[in-house]
């Protein structure tokens, strides 16, 4: 059988996170913008759209006390996040509503 040509790619960085973050889940919404979870630091961050060829700063939206299993944006600018204690009591927690709205303007809030 024969292969298809692989096509040719260009890879283009849109943001830039700390070094050693470890991204774990992406929610790409209407807008182009992204919310991404770190699974080591706990954190949920928003990155703006990007215009072709441009690269946008991550905004830190919120910081949980557990680490972050999944996400889902179930309506516009509502997250669903869900949490667990992994390495203590190894329960889930309650999945957490964050508000969204306006993200590009939110620093640091701090959620449970």
């Amino acid at each position: 059988m024969t292969m298809a040509p692989i096509p040719a790619v260009a890879l283009t960085p849109v943001a830039y996170f700390p070094e050693n973050y470890f991204l774990e889940n992406l929610v790409v919404r209407a807008d182009g913008s992204v919310l991404v979870t770190t699974v080591l630091q706990k954190e949920l961050w928003y990155v703006p759209s990007a215009k072709p060829g441009t690269v946008v700063s991550p905004v830190l939206l919120h910081t949980f006390k557990h680490p972050i299993l999944g996400i889902v944006e179930a309506e516009p600018d509502v997250v669903i996040v869900s949490v667990c204690d992994l390495y203590h009591t190894h329960e889930s927690q309650t999945p957490q509503t964050v508000p969204v709205a306006n993200s590009n303007s939110r620093k640091g809030d701090s959620h449970e």
